[in-house]
């Protein structure tokens, strides 16, 4: 076992090239598992082995040892991500219903969990909802309490916010969650790296039946969005059976940083997820 001296993210960037102690504020360990190395760090009870907390996450770790010294990477093995799946049904009234499921892995279980077993099953479906008016009829939970395994929710789901009926024409957002409303970066130009912490997989997958006696007018088309060398990818699909729409959308950012030569590019990869999310499905009555 090896301590490993690191500088966390509030702490600044740690310049490689000449390590001295003001540069570090932080120790985590490494220890050797069979052929493996692994990072270790006891404060936080809800990651699991091999995952350091967020605040770590900073580039290289300086590892010392009696064979002498070297440079680790810090970012998690395992990618962050979070599948949203729905199952919904239109009724002519307006009213969405069916079923949502989440499963996550990485950083996201783990503060899904924290959540749910510091505050209780209650709040934690209070803020799932914030802000929305659904109602949540049924709702399971799975590995609440195995940190190594995703955490799983199921919910049945009623909605009753989520259209705008024009007389014979009724407009709908695909999107119940996950949607982008506005570009997260707004400044044309920016001095500093991106920093998004670790790299991370959003999917949205959305089953849409539309009533008896409607019919699809329009349907937003599909699309992918790539930076260069696969920095980040964005695909939306769209495909209708019978009276059956399927929405996929995937965001995945696969790197931790972006340069400022690389925030004009980010920028508008995010610029044009906001505008694909903006578009709806334009159903009319027969």
């Amino acid at each position: 076992m090896s301590p490993v001296l690191l500088s966390t993210r509030d702490h600044g960037f740690v310049r490689e090239q000449m390590p001295v102690s003001s540069q570090f504020n932080y120790v985590v360990c490494l220890v050797q598992l069979g052929d493996k190395s692994v990072l270790l760090d006891a404060t936080d009870k809800f990651l699991p082995i091999g995952m350091l907390p967020e605040r770590c996450l900073n580039g290289n770790g300086f590892v010392v040892s009696k064979d002498g010294f070297r440079w680790v990477s810090l970012q998690p093995t395992t990618k962050t991500k979070t599948i949203y799946s729905t199952d919904l049904k239109l009724a002519e009234s307006g009213e969405l219903s069916g079923s949502l499921k989440v499963d996550m892995t990485g950083y996201n279980s783990a503060d899904a969990r924290r959540l749910f077993l510091t505050k209780g099953e209650k709040d934690y479906l209070k803020t799932f909802t914030e802000g929305h008016s659904w109602s949540l009829p049924k709702s399971e939970f799975q590995n609440v309490n195995e940190i190594q395994l995703p955490f799983k929710e199921t919910h049945e789901i009623v909605i009753n916010e989520h259209i705008t009926d024009a007389g014979n024409t009724i407009y709908l957002s695909p999107f119940i969650l996950t949607k982008v409303d506005e570009n997260p970066f707004k400044q044309e130009k920016r001095n500093y790296p991106v920093d998004f912490g670790h790299a991370t997989d959003e999917m949205y997958l959305a089953k849409i039946t539309i009533p008896e006696g409607y019919a699809v007018d329009e349907l937003p088309k599909s699309k992918m969005l790539l930076l260069p060398e696969n920095g980040a990818k964005y695909i939306y699909n769209v495909a209708q059976t019978g009276n059956t729409i399927n929405i996929t959308s995937s965001l995945s950012i696969n790197k931790s940083i972006f340069t400022q030569i690389e925030y004009p590019n980010l920028r508008e990869f995010y610029s044009q997820i906001v505008a694909k999310h903006a578009e709806q499905i334009v159903l009319k009555k027969k």
